[in-house]
């Protein structure tokens, strides 16, 4: 799986929540701790709910992510039978090449997250390329001296060249 996240759903009835999903889906499991654990093969999704309402989610591109979470906010239940609202916590990320595209994002829920806004990457990598143009300027100058000294050198009509 590519995406990973983590949401938190408040007041998880999680004996409800199991009930229901057995008879939505064919492959409910309950892990050996006591969560609830599923996936959806045609989709390439894998669900893991615990009973203090972490909802862990991992699938491999964007669009079966927005198809699927409202799917499965309609499968858990909550103790009032209120509406069911995943809130992320979380967000891992695989795979990601380096240094990142320019426009490089990713989604937690229905919203955008700007990955380098938080990271302040492109602020170490503008400082970066100052210090490289600096080094260049420098390379540049201490070049132009040399060539002052030559052409000085040609002008005095000096027999030996020092560097």
């Amino acid at each position: 799986m590519k995406y990973q996240n983590v949401y938190e759903c408040k007041n998880l009835d999680f004996e409800r929540t199991y009930e229901n999903l057995c008879v939505v889906l064919p492959s409910v499991d309950k892990t050996q701790k006591g969560h609830i654990s599923f996936r959806i093969s045609s989709k390439k999704i894998a669900v893991l709910i615990s009973p203090n309402g972490k909802v862990q989610v991992a699938w491999e591109n964007e669009k079966e992510k927005q198809t699927f979470l409202p799917a499965l906010e309609s499968w858990l239940k909550t103790d009032n039978d209120q509406k069911t609202e995943l809130k992320p916590l979380y967000a891992n990320v695989v795979n990601v090449p380096y240094p990142p595209p320019e426009h490089f994002g990713f989604a937690w829920c229905k919203e955008k997250f700007t990955f380098f806004q938080k990271l302040g990457l492109f602020l170490w990598m503008e400082r970066r390329a100052e210090r490289k143009r600096l080094e260049k300027k420098e390379t540049l100058k201490e070049l132009d001296v040399k060539y002052r000294r030559i052409l000085k050198m040609v002008d005095s009509n000096e027999d030996e060249w020092k560097p």
